[in-house]
């Protein structure tokens, strides 16, 4: 298999070209190779999944570093472990590759990991990290973006704040808004404006219910009471406009505990009791669950 006929092979896209696509894996041309794992990627067949994780360790860097794309692209949980210590080999871009691909897949075990290259002094590697945490959307991320804020980068400043507005973090409230008046940098004030708008508004602290006065000025999902709970809670919502609502609700470890689809809702505060959606503290199962 040559270069080019690596590069028809994906342009054609069929998973006919998956095998001889995973030998090309080991074709003496470097192109090839690296080549042979991108287009691997782009496929998304799973058949290739542990045939890129054993090109993680090729002796080829760039063949690692294409591997590493092309199991993010996949999305197969299998590659997460490979890909978390791959973010500990610290050659070139292979741990900002990791971290994309790792954000991507989107799988939790990946996070305290990430938060630790939130510390390291490469830009790249924080920057990626920080990305990252942002699309797998835990909560355990939300104390280090808040950091990664007063970060001297502006890259990782913008990309903190762009991780917690995806990760809708109320605690960082403060530290945004902060940074929309005060940053030099005006895609950084950007970045955190939009960041506001996108995390839901925070209840009274005395914590029993959300109030509205007027309009609903923008869609937003407030804090739950009682807080602490036991073992039974409500979670207020408003909406600006008619939309579709469905609310999850994960444990500590960012595991799915309950969903909850409430269909089509028209504009308005659903912040009282009789609006509010109602969880008795058990799961999709049916078990209760730990109160707090």
């Amino acid at each position: 298999v040559r270069e080019s006929a690596v590069r028809a092979l994906g342009a054609i896209g069929d998973a006919r070209a998956v095998n001889p696509l995973i030998a090309a894996l080991n074709h003496p041309d470097a192109n090839v190779r690296w080549l042979a794992a991108f287009v691997l990627g782009t496929i998304g067949d799973v058949r290739a999944v542990e045939p890129l994780i054993a090109a993680l360790n090729h002796p080829d860097v760039d063949v690692r570093i294409s591997a590493a794309f092309a199991l993010g692209h996949i999305g197969d949980a299998r590659a997460v472990e490979p890909l978390i210590a791959l973010l500990n080999v610290l050659i070139g871009i292979l741990p900002d590759a990791a971290a994309e691909a790792l954000g991507e897949i989107g799988d939790a075990r990946a996070v305290e990991p990430l938060i630790a290259v939130l510390n390291r002094p490469d830009t790249v590697d924080r920057l990626e990290a920080a990305k990252a945490l942002g699309a797998i959307g835990d909560a355990r991320a939300g104390e280090p973006l808040i950091a990664a804020l007063n970060d001297p980068d502006p890259n990782i400043r913008g990309s903190a704040a762009d991780a917690l507005g995806k990760i809708g973090d109320g605690r960082a409230i403060p530290e945004l808004e902060r940074l929309a008046k005060e940053d030099k940098v005006e895609f950084v004030r950007d970045a955190a404006n939009k960041a506001l708008e996108e995390i839901p508004t925070a209840v009274d602290p005395q914590g029993k219910k959300a109030t509205t006065f007027g309009a609903v000025k923008r869609t937003a999902l407030g804090q739950n009471y009682p807080n602490p709970f036991n073992p039974e809670t409500w979670i207020p919502y408003e909406l600006s406009e008619a939309a579709k609502v469905s609310i999850q609700i994960y444990d500590s470890m960012g595991r799915l505990v309950r969903r909850f689809d409430m269909g089509l809702q028209p504009a308005g505060s659903y912040t009282e009791k009789p609006k509010a959606v109602y969880w008795d503290g058990r799961n999709t199962s049916g078990e209760p669950v730990a109160s707090g």
